[in-house]
């Protein structure tokens, strides 16, 4: 009777086993499953389980979702949202994970963004009044891999001054906040900022 027992246990066991690991990679989602639609001046993706479950998966996955809706709308309109792929990226992660980011926020908007939003509107500075935040945030992100490795210990307003001056070369538009700049930058310096926005370079 034991031995029965046992291998109708190991049958159930084994059965679950090949279940699961045959069910578990199709309820990950694709870069495909996220909706989205674009608007002139602005992209507006649904912040659900599909956008999730690709972000949690997908190395890099926020700059690729920023990718893919940017390259939509240029199909669309022909030309071009003024949004960078990163600043695109940081603030779905803003949205999507809020309490990794909210931090770095000035008060008000950080506890505005703790509040879920199932769709993230994201636009062109003339229609977006928090488009700074996100510029500032992902201003800071491509030079952390250098700072990280540096054996040289810069002060922290030089570095602010060489990444404002680095980006302002690339976009004289652009709209940027040293305080927010200076909170992520000291987290690169700590070693304290969260991994997630590193993954992003």
């Amino acid at each position: 009777m034991k031995n029965k027992t046992f291998k109708f246990l190991t049958c159930i066991a084994i059965s679950f086993a090949l279940l699961f690991s045959i069910t578990a990679p199709a309820l990950a989602a694709t870069l495909s499953d996220i909706l989205y639609r674009v608007e002139p001046k602005i992209v507006r993706i649904n912040n659900d389980d599909s956008l999730k479950s690709y972000l949690s998966e997908a190395h890099k996955g926020s700059l690729n979702v920023s990718k893919m809706v940017k390259l939509t709308y240029y199909k669309t309109y022909s030309e071009n949202i003024d949004i960078t792929d990163l600043s695109m990226a940081v603030e779905i992660l803003g949205h999507v994970y809020p309490d990794k980011i909210a931090k770095y926020l000035p008060l008000g908007l950080g506890d505005k963004i703790l509040v879920h939003t199932s769709v993230i509107d994201i636009g062109e500075r003339s229609i977006d009044s928090n488009r700074w935040v996100w510029d500032s945030i992902a201003a800071v992100i491509p030079s952390s891999k250098l700072l990280m490795r540096s054996a040289i210990q810069y002060d922290v307003e030089e570095q602010l001054d060489d990444i404002i001056l680095s980006a302002s070369l690339e976009n004289k538009n652009l709209k940027l906040n040293k305080d927010i700049m200076r909170k992520v930058l000291m987290d690169i310096n700590n070693g304290t900022v969260d991994p997630i926005f590193l993954n992003l370079k």
